[in-house]
């Protein structure tokens, strides 16, 4: 999906948005190095699994240093260039015609001296299901300040046109000291209607949440329990008749 923002090459007055390079590797953990080489990343890379089962290794993150680092790593995979961008993400959830962005708080920014000291993979809990809100904490007014509404809207726009869908959410970064620089680095889609997903509901429209349905065996057990009381009733009432 990170294709189609590529592919829009978008670019205004209020931003530009792109995607970081990247790199599909679907096995052979030793042919990974070469085929950085080849592709022309620049380390450190971001490693995301490609496995999209909602397990806990699906949400596995982890950041490669050095080029023999990268053979550790288990396809299937993407690599993307890591882009510095302040520890801070925003992510944009849409729902129809209405977006909603917050800020979460991300990788920290690797220094040139970092990245000639430290080597291996570092491994982290996935970006874009980091739970620590960033939006009332005391951050550079650079870093913190969301993308253009408009750049979003548009983007937005774009994105159900091409990928069909009217309820997904982006993470996206500012390149760090570059101002109207955005990068998406990920995009999900949620299941089920709109209406049905409790989470949607609360954070994007601020509506309750419905209280969840009762299984199908807890239905039953309420229904037959209400029969019963009702069969004792009439019995009672035939006595007290008689």
């Amino acid at each position: 999906m990170l294709q189609c923002v590529a592919d829009m090459n978008l670019s205004d007055t209020y931003g530009k948005v792109g995607v970081p390079r990247q790199l599909v590797i679907k096995r052979d953990s030793s042919s990974i190095p070469d085929a950085v080489t080849k592709a022309g990343l620049i380390l450190p890379l971001v490693a995301k699994p490609l496995v999209a089962d909602g397990s806990a290794k699906s949400h596995e993150l982890s950041l490669a240093y050095d080029e023999y680092s990268l053979q550790k790593l288990e396809p299937p995979l993407v690599l993307q260039e890591f882009v510095n961008h302040g520890g801070v993400l925003f992510k944009v959830y849409i729902v129809g015609e209405a977006i909603k962005v917050v800020r979460r708080f991300s990788l920290p920014d690797v220094t040139k001296r970092e990245l000639s000291k430290n080597a291996g993979v570092f491994r982290f809990p996935r970006v874009s299901c980091a739970a620590a809100s960033a939006d009332d904490a005391d951050l550079d007014p650079s870093v913190a300040e969301l993308p253009p509404r408009p750049l979003l809207e548009r983007l937005a726009k774009e994105l159900r046109r091409r990928l069909g869908l009217r309820l997904f959410n982006l993470d996206i970064i500012r390149e760090h000291g570059r101002r109207d620089h955005f990068y998406v680095i990920d995009i999900n889609y949620f299941p089920g209607k709109v209406r049905e997903n409790a989470w949607v509901r609360t954070y994007i429209y601020g509506l309750p949440v419905k209280p969840r349905a009762k299984p199908i065996q807890e239905k039953i057990g309420m229904i037959s329990k209400l029969l019963e009381t009702l069969k004792n009733r009439n019995v009672e009432k035939v006595f007290q008749n008689r």
